[in-house]
């Protein structure tokens, strides 16, 4: 089922789904992956891309000497990076913990502040009915 989050290019982003009728959301995988980018660790095919990638967001300039260099293993560009993809995918990897029941992951996002226990899907439920729903085996009369 097609599924994207739509940026309006101020900062409000618009989950759109196939079919969002019947509550399906953003793939949960892909959520879950993103809140836990750390783009100094991230892989490459080529080394040498990840270094000039990691290079272009500390905005080292291209010369000789630096260009050579491997750039530095944490840098505080990297963490804002890391936390404007973790802003942005944060409330669909949350719905996708609270519907796995994974309550380390559902409490270790809402300390990042970035989501709220109360947030609502698109069907009106918070993490907390998700979680008890699936727990009980209730069906989902939203989905």
């Amino acid at each position: 089922i097609p599924a994207l989050l739509l940026d309006d290019g101020i900062g409000t982003l618009d989950e759109r789904v196939a079919m969002d009728a019947i509550g399906l959301q953003f793939p949960p995988a892909v959520a879950a992956a993103a809140v836990r980018t750390d783009v100094a660790a991230a892989n490459a095919s080529n080394l040498a891309d990840k270094h000039s990638i990691l290079r272009l967001i500390i905005g080292q300039e291209k010369d000789g000497d630096v260009m050579s260099s491997e750039p530095p293993m944490s840098h505080p560009r990297y963490d804002n990076v890391n936390l404007a993809i973790t802003r942005i995918f944060a409330k669909s990897a949350l719905f996708g913990a609270a519907y796995a029941c994974d309550v380390d992951e559902v409490a270790r996002l809402l300390e990042t502040g970035l989501v709220h226990i109360a947030d609502e899907d698109q069907t009106g439920r918070t993490p907390l009915i998700i979680a008890c729903q699936n727990v009980s085996n209730e069906a989902d009369e939203s989905r």
